[in-house]
C-alpha cells in the first residue's frame, strides 16, 4: 500500500495557491458602447483595489513551483522512510515516518480532494499496525517431532 501510495504522490492534487473568493471578476460586457464600457472597467478596477474579508481560518501561504516540488519530494521521503522502517520491524520509525507524511499531506495538499482523504485515511490506519507481533509458540510440536523420531529408532 505504502510502494503505491508513493507511486501516485505526483498525481495528487495540491492545495490552491489562491482562495476561490480571490478569482478574477468578469470582464466588462462588450455590448456596451464605448465610454460606458470604459466607466465600468475604470469603476470596477477601483473597486477591486481594496477588499476586506473576514477569515476564521488563516490564509495558506502561496506555494511557488519549487516549493510545490520539494513538498512532494518530502512526502515520498517520509512514506520511503515508513517502508524501511515496516520492513526492519522498527514500529517507532514508521509511526513517525506515517504520522509525517500525514502532516504534509493535511497542510499542503487539497484536503477536499477524495484521493488525499484516501491516502490520509489509509496512513492514520496504518498507524495502528503492529510490526512485531508475538510469535506463536511451537515448543509442544518440536517436542512431539523429537519423540517421534525418538520412538522410531
Amino acid at each position: 500500500s505504502l510502494g503505491r501510495l508513493e507511486a501516485r504522490v505526483d498525481t495528487l492534487p495540491m492545495r490552491s495557491d489562491v482562495p476561490g473568493n480571490y478569482a478574477s471578476r468578469e470582464e466588462p460586457s462588450a455590448a456596451e458602447p464605448g465610454l460606458g464600457r470604459l466607466w465600468l472597467g475604470i469603476k470596477r478596477t477601483l473597486l477591486a483595489l481594496v477588499h476586506v474579508e473576514r477569515r476564521d481560518e488563516p490564509v495558506p501561504q502561496a506555494l511557488s513551483a519549487a516549493d510545490r516540488e520539494l513538498r512532494k519530494q518530502q512526502l515520498v521521503l517520509e512514506i520511503e522512510l515508513a517502508r524501511v522502517a515496516a520492513l526492519r520491524a522498527e514500529s517507532q520509525a514508521f509511526k513517525n515516518g506515517l504520522h509525517m507524511a500525514v502532516d504534509i499531506l493535511q497542510r499542503d495538499f487539497d484536503g477536499d480532494s477524495a484521493e488525499v482523504e484516501g491516502a490520509v485515511m489509509l496512513l492514520q490506519q496504518m498507524q495502528g499496525l503492529d510490526l512485531a507481533p508475538a510469535r506463536p509458540d511451537i515448543s509442544e510440536s518440536l517436542k512431539l517431532l523429537r519423540s517421534l523420531s525418538i520412538g522410531g529408532n
